[in-house]
């Protein structure tokens, strides 16, 4: 089955890259192809907003990786990467929040960008697991009991 998450349709690379002011190629050296619009509802954190919400527009997040392993989210004057956190919702969906978030100014990409993204890529697989039943490598939005959620459902 083909993923949704396939083809330059969906990839927001270009266009995030763009926004910061880098070339495709410094942005895909640091961050790599693959990111989309996170379709979470929206969300604002006014602490760790440096800008406080005022007079500037809410960015939206973005996501990296399928699952998710990334979120990165701009700013006129520069970038929180930070971990997904996803919540399986009721009706079978995940949102992803971020977790774990730091805030690197442009003029510092280049310097902090990659360790820091390193990191977060680190402690966001550190938390996936593998399923006992299928073998499957699983973040924890998609584990139930002792097996993943598909996995679960099939044995039901």
């Amino acid at each position: 089955m083909k993923s949704v998450m396939q083809g330059p349709e969906w990839d927001r690379s270009e266009e995030l890259a763009d926004r910061i002011g880098l070339p495709i190629d410094v942005w895909d050296e640091l961050f790599g192809r693959g990111w989309r619009l996170n379709d979470s509802e929206p969300w604002h954190d006014y602490d760790s907003d440096p800008s406080g919400g005022e007079g500037h527009p809410v960015t939206p997040w973005h996501l990296k990786g399928d699952p998710p392993q990334l979120m990165l989210r701009v700013f006129h004057h520069g970038i929180f990467i930070a971990r997904p956190a996803g919540l399986r919702r009721d009706d079978g969906r995940v949102e992803f929040h971020e977790s774990a978030q730091e805030y690197v100014a442009f003029e510092q990409l280049a310097h902090q960008g990659p360790e820091i993204v390193k990191w977060m890529l680190t402690s966001r697989r550190r938390q996936f697991r593998w399923c006992p039943q299928c073998w499957t490598h699983t973040p924890p939005e998609e584990w139930a009991a002792d097996r993943c959620v598909r996995c679960h459902r099939s044995v039901g």
